[in-house]
C-alpha cells in the first residue's frame, strides 16, 4: 500500500478532526503506511504521539490576515518545508483535511509525481474552489450538500474530479446500554442530548428554547449539552446559549463540556438532536446510528442524505423551536416505534456509513 501524508492545519478535536483520526488510524490498521503533518500543537499533535503516528508541525497561518506578500511568503515557505518531509519520507500521496491545508499544499500541483487528495468537510461558497478543484487530483466532498456547494463554482469539466464519499464511524453498538421500557414510564430517566462544536449554525439555542419549552409543559426530562468553543466568535455564542437557561431549570438543562469520548456519551443518550441549520454532514447522527441511540435531526443540509426518505418523520424545520419540541414530544410518547426506526438506522449505517467502507474508497483513491 502507498505512504500517505494527512494534512490539517488544525490540532483541536472536533467532528472534521475525529473524521480525519479515522483515516489515519484506518489506513495504518490497514497495513498502510502514513504520517501526519499539522499546522499547530494541540490534542491532535498528542493523539498522533500517542498513536505512535509520525507527526510534523509546519505552521500554516491565515492568508486572509497580513499582506499579499507575507501571505506568499508564508506559502513559499511551507512549499519548501513539505517538500522536504515528502522527500525524506518518500511519499507521493498528500491528503488534506481543512481549507487551509488545501490552500497551503496546492502549490505541490507543480510536482507531477504527487498525487493530491483534498477533502471538503463544510459547505463552502468559494470563488477559489474554481481553481482548488483544478489543481487537485481528487477533491473528496462527504455529502451532496457539499458537493453542490463545490460544483456551483466549478467549471464543467471539472465535475470528475469531485468524488462522493460519505463519512463513516466505527460499530458502536457494543457501548449501548439496554433501555428498559419502564424506563420510559419514568421520564425523569430519559437524558436528551446534544453534541457538538459551538456555532450558531449548530443551534445549540434552538436546543436549549426547545427544551426550556418542555419543561415549562411540564415534560419531565434531562437535557444534557456537549461540546465547546474554538475560535472567540464561538466562545460569544457559547455564554450566549449559557445564559439562555434559567435558575430553576440548571438541574435539568445541563452544560457538560466537552467530551473526548462522544460514541460514549451518544450510547448513554436516550435521544440524540442534531438541531444544525445547513449541516455539512452530521457525523454525530451517524455515530447515534452506529450505537444503537435514537436521533432526531434538522431537515436541510446533509442530514436528510443519512436519514434517507424512509426517516423523514424523524426530521424537523430547521431553527424552528415548536417544531423541535413537537418531534421530542413525539418521541415521548412513540418508544416501540423509535425502537424500530433505531434497528433500521442500524442497518443503514452498517450498509453506508461504516468506517470499513470509508477506508475501502479512500484506499482505491491512493491506489
Amino acid at each position: 500500500m502507498k505512504k500517505v501524508c494527512f494534512v490539517s492545519s488544525y490540532s483541536c478535536i472536533g467532528g472534521a478532526e475525529r473524521s480525519f483520526q479515522s483515516m489515519v488510524s484506518g489506513y495504518i490498521q490497514r497495513g498502510g503506511e502514513a504520517f501526519v503533518i499539522l499546522g499547530e500543537k494541540g490534542p491532535l499533535f498528542d493523539w498522533c504521539v500517542e498513536k505512535c503516528i509520525d507527526v510534523f508541525i509546519l505552521k500554516q497561518p491565515s492568508l486572509k490576515k497580513g499582506s499579499k506578500i507575507q501571505s506568499i511568503f508564508n506559502l513559499f515557505c511551507f512549499f519548501v518545508k513539505i517538500f522536504r518531509v515528502l522527500f525524506l519520507n518518500k511519499c507521493s500521496i498528500v491528503h488534506t483535511n481543512t481549507l487551509r491545508s488545501r490552500l497551503y499544499c496546492a502549490p505541490l500541483f507543480f510536482l507531477h509525481y504527487v498525487r493530491l487528495i483534498a477533502h471538503v468537510r463544510d459547505i463552502e461558497k468559494l470563488t477559489i474552489n474554481k481553481y482548488l478543484v483544478k489543481l487537485y487530483n481528487t477533491t473528496v466532498v462527504i455529502s451532496n450538500a457539499v458537493k453542490k456547494s463545490i460544483e456551483d463554482d466549478c467549471d464543467l469539466n471539472d465535475f470528475s474530479k469531485v468524488k462522493l464519499i460519505y463519512n463513516g464511524v466505527p460499530d458502536y453498538i457494543h457501548l449501548k446500554s439496554k433501555i428498559e421500557t419502564s424506563c420510559y414510564k419514568n421520564q425523569n430517566q430519559i437524558v436528551i442530548g446534544m453534541l457538538g462544536r459551538f456555532d450558531r449554525w449548530k443551534c445549540q439555542h434552538v436546543f436549549v428554547l426547545a427544551a426550556i419549552k418542555l419543561l415549562d409543559q411540564g415534560v419531565s426530562v434531562n437535557f444534557l449539552l456537549y461540546g465547546d468553543a474554538i475560535r472567540k466568535e464561538e466562545e460569544d455564542y457559547k455564554k450566549e446559549v449559557l445564559l439562555l437557561i434559567p435558575e430553576k431549570y440548571n438541574k435539568r438543562i445541563v452544560y457538560m463540556g466537552f467530551s473526548n469520548e462522544p460514541e460514549t456519551i451518544i450510547s448513554n443518550f436516550n435521544l440524540l438532536v442534531c438541531p444544525s441549520d445547513n449541516e455539512p454532514f452530521g457525523r454525530v447522527v451517524i455515530e447515534a446510528m452506529s450505537s444503537g441511540t435514537s436521533v432526531i435531526g434538522s431537515n436541510n443540509g446533509g442530514i436528510p442524505e443519512i436519514l434517507g426518505v424512509e426517516n423523514s418523520d424523524l426530521m424537523f424545520e430547521a431553527n424552528s423551536i415548536d417544531a423541535l419540541a413537537d418531534k421530542i414530544l413525539f418521541y415521548l410518547s412513540n418508544y416501540s416505534y423509535f425502537k424500530v426506526k433505531t434497528d433500521l438506522n442500524y442497518r443503514i449505517y452498517k450498509d453506508k456509513f461504516s468506517e470499513e467502507r470509508l477506508l475501502r474508497e479512500l484506499s482505491k483513491l491512493y491506489e
